[in-house]
């Protein structure tokens, strides 16, 4: 069907699932959250011990780096160290190159240096047959 967005946008430029992740956001460091009660977002999970896993499969740079800078500028409010596992897959249904696991570390890497513990190496540093071999790092920002 030529013509129609696959999520449709609201007068805000949003989609249902960019409203309800910032929703989401907004919510993280307080008691709103409950996952028995409320829809999680599509690509955002909160596991044991306070640690979150973003999920940006199917993203474009652009989407994925605007979920990433809110999810991690939520984190940054908090008064504690937090792990973030940031889910990029690793390229293979990508019409070119794989760009999107490079493109989600260097923003993390450049953007929030100050604040992070620990990272994994970029997963597009270590290729097999031109494919990253992990399609996820892991970054600890401390408080």
């Amino acid at each position: 069907m030529a013509g129609k967005e696959k999520h449709p946008k609201d007068s805000s430029g949003q989609n249902e699932d960019e409203k309800l992740f910032h929703e989401w956001l907004g919510k993280l460091d307080s008691a709103e959250i409950s996952l028995k009660n409320e829809q999680e977002p599509r690509g955002f999970k909160r596991t044991g011990g306070g640690n979150i896993i973003l999920d940006l499969h199917g993203c474009t740079v652009a989407a994925a780096m605007n979920k990433l800078e809110g999810c991690i500028e939520s984190i940054l409010t908090q008064n504690r160290d937090v792990e973030l596992k940031v889910i990029t897959g690793k390229g293979i249904r990508s019409v070119g190159p794989p760009v999107l696991a490079r493109e989600a570390w260097d923003f993390v890497v450049n953007r929030y240096h100050s604040r992070i513990s620990r990272i994994d190496s970029c997963p597009a540093d270590t290729l097999l047959g031109g494919i990253p071999i992990r399609g996820y790092f892991v970054v600890v920002f401390k408080r």
